[in-house]
């Protein structure tokens, strides 16, 4: 697979740090610490998404407290 190389702006940059940080934040709260409107950064956010720098959203379980007491790697 050829692949030309991507520069984010800084802006781009921004969000992501902003999400690693906190995923569960509203756009809003995001928004408003950037200095952006809460449309700029759907477009944003949109656009890595679909450029592949975020590929989907993750939550992780507390296995532990599923009763999952084993762990295994195959």
């Amino acid at each position: 697979m050829n692949q030309t190389m991507d520069f984010l702006s800084p802006k781009e940059l921004a969000v992501l740090r902003a999400l690693q940080t906190n995923c569960e934040r509203l756009n809003k709260e995001i928004a408003f610490e950037l200095g952006i409107s809460q449309s700029n950064l759907s477009k944003i956010l949109q656009s890595l998404q679909m450029r592949g720098y975020i590929r989907g959203k993750v939550v992780i379980f507390d296995s532990m407290k599923l009763g999952f007491h084993a762990l295994g790697f195959l």
